[in-house]
């Protein structure tokens, strides 16, 4: 309550004394202003501190009239005083002008309310209280009304702007170019007084209209180099002097006819250069902002309001560039954060409460990231966190754990509680790399690695970039693997683990590159797997396989009755719609026999799909069916039995250690009883020694393959074998 009595009183004041300033320069018998400062203070007050300010601007409207000597008539002039702003500032509000005015947009609806309307309307009740108290006539009351209307619209034109603006604009620009504001207004302030005869020049003439309007480019630099608030208090300073040196009748309005023509020549003169000078101010000043803006846009992230990619690879490249220079043993780090399984977000909830969680999550990486290191969001769900001038890792580390332990509290958004986990990928940088690049791109590989062994975080080593770039090699050579006839069909032999007959072939992959040299199945299957080139290879192994197969029914002395040939299925395939029909297609193109070929599926396959009516209708084409590999993934055992499956295979992980490793013993002999009890037939894969076929024997497996028997065979070879064995 003090705090604000003691704030009318202070506005109080300030009115009175603004008032008698403009007592200064007025006319009929001292008692209107042309210039009437009061006005744009109360309206300026209004504005910045709300509706509640109207008692100091009546207390102060009331002490001016009471001060002067006029009959208490003339007391109703304190209505306008407070209707005007009161008025004004509710249109303004109405109108949604910004009171920096750093628009044209908002200065053209603020001159529009402020500076035409209500200054007519307090203008009317102005000159209705002069008349009351002194008698005058018809004409003497237009007069009257217009040098009212016309002083509160000077005063709102000129101190309205000159507070909001020094009040609401940043003042940045006057504080970064200090001399060069001193400076140049002195230049103004001097030059407006030599104009104006405040100084007088005997070479100068200075009382030639339009004379006055040399200060203007003093105007025009304070608008363009300082905005709004130079524009603002150019104008208040030009006004000043130019009242002062017209009431010492110096300068150019001096030399009027009428003192009426001086008053106009002088009002228009204001009206001119404030006009002018706040249009250029406003438009510089939007000019910048959209500068800004454009800068923010390239800069920061819409979303997030975090700095961007550009933002956070140029702090990177210009610590590397410091670096190179001062001092190279600094270092720095980079973390690259990634979200887990965001996209299943955006898909349960929508684009839109996705985009809240990301800028929550933006906002809570920021609040516990020190202020001295840079958080930016990458692109999509990836975030950076940039730390120049570490001592070691353990300052990154500690920042990588703080942030997994925030991330462990939901995140609210529209009434739907949402968990985001993060992974985290660690570089430790210096002036050894070149460029910005390579340390977020060991970063990022740093994650992908900790996403892989599904850890919190990872610390990058050089090995991890060899393997990824390894992998980015095969990835790209595979694709024109097919088309440069890379590719081949090895088949390995089945036997019968009793008399050593072979009973079938499994067709195994084999890809030979020139740059490369043999590529093992076991790296180039997972990424073809994973960039989807698995389903080319498939289509042409189970081509290539059936031609094949064509080859030697046409060649040999092939019997199909005792005879099979395997052919391994990728999981993506059979999730492709037409995999049956391929098949079906294939074996009516060919004319083979459906029950010569066997289809290899994994324990993946399994869990990922629900291939039951794929198997089945796989099955009523004829083919069979054998799981592959069975006791190395995840076998769910509730789907296994309800599978129309052929045969189980045993892993050679669970063979190759037969009879010694007891573990193993036990896991092979529980595969051939279940599989038993399920009545499939076994084979049992990388049989190496006579004493695991004997082992297996005894269990009741009846085939198997491996080196014991025969390596992987060309298909010439296995042409010869045929032939020779005569099946």
């Amino acid at each position: 309550m003090l705090k604000q009595s003691f704030l009318q009183l202070s506005l109080a004041l300030i009115i009175i004394l603004s008032a008698q300033i403009s007592f200064q320069f007025s006319f009929l018998e001292g008692n209107i202003s042309l210039f009437w400062m009061p006005a744009g203070v109360s309206l300026a007050s209004f504005l910045l501190l709300g509706e509640k300010i109207w008692p100091a601007v009546a207390i102060g409207s009331f002490v001016i009239n009471s001060s002067i000597e006029m009959p208490w008539t003339f007391s109703l002039a304190v209505i306008p005083s407070i209707l005007q702003p009161w008025l004004a500032t509710i249109a303004i509000n109405r109108w949604k002008v910004r009171c920096q005015l750093d628009t044209l947009h908002d200065l053209g609806k603020f001159l529009a309310i402020t500076v035409i309307a209500l200054p007519i309307l307090g203008g009317i009740i102005g000159a209705s209280s002069f008349c009351l108290s002194l008698s005058c006539t018809t004409d003497n009351f237009f007069t009257i009304l217009f040098q009212w209307a016309v002083g509160d619209a000077m005063g709102v034109l000129i101190i309205t702007p000159l507070i909001l603006t020094w009040v609401k604009s940043p003042l940045t620009n006057i504080s970064r170019k200090r001399f060069s504001f001193i400076l140049g207004f002195t230049f103004l302030i001097i030059t407006n007084l030599f104009i104006f005869g405040i100084i007088e020049m005997p070479f100068l003439q200075n009382n030639i209209y339009p004379f006055q309007y040399l200060s203007f480019p003093f105007l025009i630099w304070a608008g363009y180099e300082f905005k709004q608030p130079g524009a603002t208090l150019g104008i208040f300073i030009t006004v000043l002097i130019a009242i002062w040196g017209t009431m010492q009748e110096t300068g150019p309005f001096s030399q009027a006819d009428t003192p009426d023509t001086a008053l106009l020549l002088l009002w228009s003169f204001f009206t001119v250069i404030s006009l002018a000078t706040l249009i250029l101010g406003t438009a510089s000043s939007e000019n910048e902002k959209a500068k800004e803006r454009l800068q923010n846009l390239a800069d920061y992230d819409a979303l997030t309001k975090l700095p961007n990619r550009r933002i956070f690879y140029k702090a990177v490249d210009d610590f590397i560039n410091i670096c190179k220079i001062k001092d190279q043993n600094s270092f720095c780090a980079v973390l690259f954060i990634d979200l887990n399984r965001f996209k299943e977000i955006n898909n349960s909830l929508g684009h839109p409460l996705g985009n809240q969680v990301l800028y929550q999550v933006a906002q809570r990486l920021r609040l516990n990231v020190p202020k001295q290191y840079l958080v930016a969001r990458l692109g999509g769900e990836e975030f950076g966190i940039f730390l120049p001038n570490v001592r070691d890792l353990r300052e990154a580390i500690i920042i990588a754990e703080t942030i997994l332990n925030t991330f462990r509290s939901s995140f609210q958004v529209n009434d739907v509680e949402c968990f985001i986990s993060l992974t985290i990928g660690i570089n430790l940088g210096s002036c050894s790399y070149e460029k910005s690049d390579n340390i977020i791109r060991d970063a990022d590989v740093a994650m992908c690695n900790a996403k892989q062994k599904e850890k919190g975080y990872c610390i990058f080593n050089p090995e991890m970039l060899a393997k990824r770039q390894s992998r980015l090699t095969i990835d790209q050579k595979l694709r024109k693997a097919i088309t440069k006839e890379e590719l081949s069909l090895f088949y390995q032999p089945i036997v019968d683990l009793s008399s050593g007959q072979i009973t079938g072939f499994e067709s195994l992959i084999r890809w030979y590159n020139q740059e490369l040299g043999r590529v093992s199945p076991n790296r180039f299957i997972p990424i073809a797997e994973e960039t989807g080139v698995i389903l080319e290879i498939g289509e042409w192994v189970l081509k290539q396989a059936f031609h094949q197969l064509k080859q030697w029914e046409e060649h040999t002395r092939f019997d199909g009755k005792h005879f099979t040939l395997s052919v391994n299925v990728s999981p993506r395939q059979l999730k492709g719609k037409n995999f049956v029909e391929e098949v079906g297609n294939l074996i009516r193109d060919y004319n083979i026999d459906p029950k010569i070929i066997n289809l290899e599926i994994t324990e993946t396959a399994i869990l990922e799909l629900d291939i039951n009516k794929v198997v089945s209708e796989l099955k009523e084409v004829g083919v069979g069916i054998y799981l592959d590999d069975f006791g190395t993934g995840e076998s769910s055992l509730s789907r296994l039995y309800q599978l129309p499956l052929d045969v189980m295979k045993i892993d050679r992980a669970f063979v190759q250690e037969l009879p010694d490793n007891k573990r193993k013993y036990a896991i092979a002999q529980t595969i051939i009883n279940l599989a038993k009890n399920m009545d499939l037939d076994v084979i049992a894969e990388g049989i190496e020694t006579e004493a695991q076929r004997q082992q297996l024997l005894e269990w009741g497996c009846e085939k198997g393959q491996g080196f014991l028997f025969y390596r992987p065979l060309t298909a010439e070879q296995a042409t010869n074998i045929i032939s020779g064995n005569c099946l």
